[in-house]
């Protein structure tokens, strides 16, 4: 068929194609391309209209959306290889979401002077009689990303965001060297690896732009090695202060470009903040220091007068003299719980009955009212419940932290202000001023008033919101006097969420970052486990639960520690899915920790390591791996620098997706049932807030009868099955 006939029957039908797509504006795209060009085809895109024309020369067309456009006609413009890998650039999805798509086919000039006068012409054909957006979102793969760089250097104003995919940077080492058009025989004498016409080069001065860009390329890349392109490139672009994200598929070639087809990276990017700085929320600096450091397991130490009342909750007129325990022993307590792999203590200094377990001057219901402060006659005069526990933890090498109640059920001022200044926030000061060294981790509740003895008034008093000074006040007074520690509570303003149970199960997709709360629990409680993409703050689970069936010791309770299996399976809930695991330690009357408690954490340390005891060697960059041996154990991980930007993911293995999800986070950990033998393995992420980071994964191999183990232990398992195992021969 010939050219004018061609152009003939596409006129013909351009009324029917353009009520077939009622609302787009191709027939003004049309007539106003006409006024000056002349339209050779109208056809169809991958399911959108496109209209084909001659430009000076050179074939273009533009592509419409099917309905309206967004609001200022923002486009893209694949600047070579138009018609290659598009499902997998994500300019489907754009024009679904109101962009134009455009190409003017410029390669014989490589981006030369005469190509990029060409190009410039062409854009501002687009935005002068189009109506365009002054400006544009390049794609460029392989030649194309050459042709982006040293348009943008050119011309800067003129474009908004640079998606770059195995872009050709460099003459150097380019397997396809006898294929540069006008640029043949234009080799400096040093050669073009110093030459400044090279992308390459360019780096710096693109980076002084400050135009966003996103970078995508294959670790095992011949055609344009990464050695020689991507890779100094992305140094020298970030060295010169340039927005960028690098994107490295370890095992991918120079083909395919793009990502997958229902991956929505490039998307996210184009459609993400302007100067695609990070759209989430990050952790404040003590935390992310936390989170880097760890410790991931911690316990709260509950240990008082409700103790010896066997309560869990104290109501405030409770005789002191009870606290005279046989054999205190800090030493034990702590050591038991560094055998059990915890890295942290959060010691109680006051629970809600109001007694303090230190020597306080704020009220006289305090520790030196008990026989423990007198001592057992061996010369332990001033014995500080709070002291000695704080110097075992530095002992043996644990974080120290504490709770103070904010509740206050003895003292007759609770529901004043005076409460809240001169008790409350001054037991805070004595705590944190140094006399107990560096604090961790400060823990606070949402206890919030209900009856109590209050001085002998023996009533019921209801506090108003915002009582505790918590977001105004109290935390930064708090950060104040230990500018390393970490805050434990609801409130926007602190480091780590309660997860909205005590039983230490947090959703498999939890996100670390939350909405705000507005102080009413029934709303904050429906998303408390799960977290928001959305989210307003950057707020992790810690998801504490106690070791028995209570927080405080109860000789009833015998028998109730929970199972080293179990513990291990709740350690995969906690941490294996972004959140800190929180045990609570109930040592008992005699001032030590159980023998049952304390085999139970032993036991949790051996299967605990056990699980990640053998790493499975692989080979290839973070995301993507070529794996020698069967594993079982999947270990993910996200760079967190720029929030949680993983919205959706699949561990590929062998080109079959064995595991989804939503979120990875901090950490996110998966066991097989049945050990994989894949000899390929991927982390893809499907989707992103627009600033992805590339992930991380580790795997291990565990023996699959201590997996079963792990898996199929309930809060009523007994030892029988794990003293099996532990005792074996391995």
């Amino acid at each position: 068929m010939n050219a004018k006939i061609r152009l003939v029957l596409s006129v013909l039908t351009l009324a029917c194609v353009a009520s077939v797509f009622a609302g787009n504006d191709l027939a003004e795209m049309r007539e106003k391309i006409e006024q000056a060009h002349v339209v050779k085809a109208l056809d169809t895109f991958h399911g959108f209209d496109r209209i084909v024309f001659d430009f000076d020369g050179h074939d273009a067309w533009v592509v419409c959306p099917k309905g309206e456009s967004r609001p200022g006609k923002p486009w893209t413009w694949t600047m070579q290889w138009a018609e290659a890998f598009v499902p997998r650039t994500n300019v489907p999805q754009m024009l679904n979401d109101g962009f134009h798509h455009v190409t003017i086919d410029t390669f014989s000039h490589r981006m030369d002077e005469e190509g990029l006068k060409v190009s410039a012409a062409f854009q501002k054909f687009l935005v002068d009689e189009l109506g365009f957006a002054p400006k544009a979102y390049l794609i460029g793969m392989s030649w194309g990303g050459f042709f982006s760089v040293r348009y943008t250097v050119n011309y800067p104003g003129n474009v908004a965001k640079i998606y770059l995919d195995a872009p050709l940077l460099s003459f150097v080492d380019f397997q396809l060297i006898n294929d540069i058009g006008p640029w043949d025989g234009k080799m400096p004498e040093e050669g073009w690896g110093a030459s400044p016409e090279m992308p390459l080069n360019m780096a710096e001065k693109l980076a002084a732009t400050k135009i966003p860009m996103l970078l995508l390329y294959g670790g095992v890349d011949a055609v344009v090695p990464p050695a020689r392109n991507c890779e100094p490139f992305a140094e020298r672009f970030k060295a010169g202060g340039g927005d960028i994200t690098v994107v490295k598929r370890g095992l991918y070639a120079h083909h395919p470009h793009g990502v997958e087809v229902d991956e929505t990276t490039i998307k996210d990017f184009f459609l993400g903040d302007g100067q695609f700085s990070c759209a989430r929320p990050i952790p404040r600096p003590a935390l992310a220091a936390r989170l880097a450091e760890g410790p991931e397991i911690i316990g709260i130490v509950h240990w008082g007068l409700n103790t010896y009342t066997d309560r869990e909750w104290g109501f405030g007129d409770e005789d002191p003299a009870m606290l005279i325990p046989a054999k205190f022993d800090a030493n034990q307590i702590v050591g038991a719980c560094k055998a059990g792999g915890i890295g942290g203590l959060v010691v109680v200094a006051k629970h809600h009955d109001g007694f303090c377990l230190w020597p306080t001057k704020t009220t006289d219901y305090n520790i030196t009212k008990t026989p423990f402060w007198r001592g057992t006659g061996n010369g332990e005069q001033g014995r500080d419940y709070v002291k000695e526990m704080e110097q075992a933890c530095r002992r043996a090498g644990l974080k120290f932290g504490v709770y103070c109640s904010p509740w206050d059920r003895n003292n007759a001022h609770y529901g004043t202000v005076k409460y809240v200044t001169d008790v409350f926030q001054q037991q805070l000061r004595e705590l944190l001023s140094g006399n107990y060294g560096e604090i961790f981790e400060m823990w606070f509740d949402g206890a919030n008033g209900g009856d109590g003895y209050y001085g002998g008034a023996r009533e019921k008093r209801k506090i108003p919101d915002g009582y505790y000074r918590y977001g105004t006040e109290t935390f930064a007074m708090v950060r104040g006097l230990q500018p390393n520690v970490c805050i434990f509570n609801e409130m926007d303003e602190a480091d780590f969420r309660f997860g909205g149970n005590e039983m230490g199960l947090v959703d498999s997709d939890s996100r670390s970052t939350i909405g705000h709360y507005d102080g009413v629990w029934d709303h904050y409680k429906l998303i408390a486990n799960v977290g928001a993409a959305d989210g307003t703050t950057f707020h992790p689970i810690e998801a504490d639960f106690p070791l028995r069936k209570g927080w405080f010791y109860h000789e009833s309770e015998r028998g109730t520690t929970k199972s080293a299996a179990y513990l291990t399976k709740l350690y995969l809930s906690s941490v294996g899915n972004a959140a800190t695991m929180n045990i609570g330690i109930a040592p008992n009357k005699d001032g030590l920790l159980d023998a049952d408690d304390v085999k139970a954490l032993s036991g949790f340390k051996t299967l605990k390591d056990a699980l990640f005891a053998h790493e499975v060697k692989t080979g290839g960059a973070q995301s993507s791996a070529t794996v020698g041996e069967p594993f079982n154990v999947i270990v993910m991980r996200e760079d967190i620098s720029k929030g949680e930007q993983v919205d959706e993911w699949k561990f590929v293995a062998d080109g079959k997706a064995i595991l989804r999800g939503k979120s990875i986070g901090i950490k996110r950990i998966r066991v097989l049932e049945t050990p994989c033998a894949a000899k390929l393995c991927e982390v893809r992420v499907l989707k992103n807030g627009g600033a992805f980071q590339d992930v991380s994964f580790k795997l291990y191999r565990a023996d699959p009868e201590l997996v079963r183990l792990v898996l199929s232990a309930t809060t009523e398992s007994g030892e029988t099955d794990t003293a099996k195992w532990m005792t074996a021969e391995q």
